[in-house]
């Protein structure tokens, strides 16, 4: 039990030394960085010092690539760094999650504010009516059937709930109409690999 004991003692030693040696390098490393970027003030330097430092803490702890099912040892394929021009340190922050820029579908669905923890719904295809049959119809019977079938599919994705949903393809007029009704938030045309990496 003792001996046990001893060697978890020294294995945590032993992690210590390794983190403040670590956490030294990183230091050094943000200070010749700094040192050498002209375009921040002086005077500004300790403060993005200290914030990247945080950012830097915090990525390694959040970042956690599976080695052994293939990912890479290396932790900058899966950090992005977004940059706004003419931020300061006070507004960086680090965000665990998917960061990305897309438009509404309309732009009244902006006049729906900010959600807090949205329920996401994802669609690889689009919202919209396929006409299946070649047969020749009179206008009025298809515009009939498309209201219809957009309807009936709308209702169907609002027993899910969703507050956001991504479409990978377009989006129908009529869809977004009813839609907007129903206050969720669309936004069409998301490319695969986000929504791969969204999902």
């Amino acid at each position: 039990m003792c001996f046990v004991r001893c060697v978890f003692m020294i294995l945590y030693f032993y992690m210590c030394l390794c983190s403040f040696r670590a956490s030294s390098h990183l230091e050094a490393v943000v200070a010749t960085m700094l040192e050498r970027a002209t375009a921040i003030p002086e005077d500004k330097k300790q403060q993005w010092r200290l914030t990247i430092l945080d950012l830097v803490r915090e990525v390694v702890v959040n970042v956690d690539p599976d080695v052994r099912g293939g990912d890479s040892l290396d932790i900058r394929p899966y950090v992005k760094i977004k940059t706004i021009p003419g931020g300061s340190p006070s507004e960086t922050t680090y965000i665990d999650g998917v960061v990305f820029r897309k438009n509404v579908a309309h732009k009244k669905m902006l006049a729906i504010g900010a959600i807090n923890k949205p329920k996401l719904l994802l669609i690889r295809a689009g919202l919209e009516f396929r006409r299946l049959d070649s047969r020749l119809m009179s206008m009025d019977t298809l515009v009939e059937q498309e209201n219809k079938f957009t309807e009936l599919l709308i209702k169907k994705l609002m027993l899910l709930k969703p507050d956001i949903i991504l479409v990978g393809k377009s989006v129908s007029r009529r869809a977004l109409e009813l839609l907007l009704a129903y206050k969720v938030v669309v936004m069409q045309n998301v490319k695969n690999h986000l929504l791969d990496r969204i999902a």
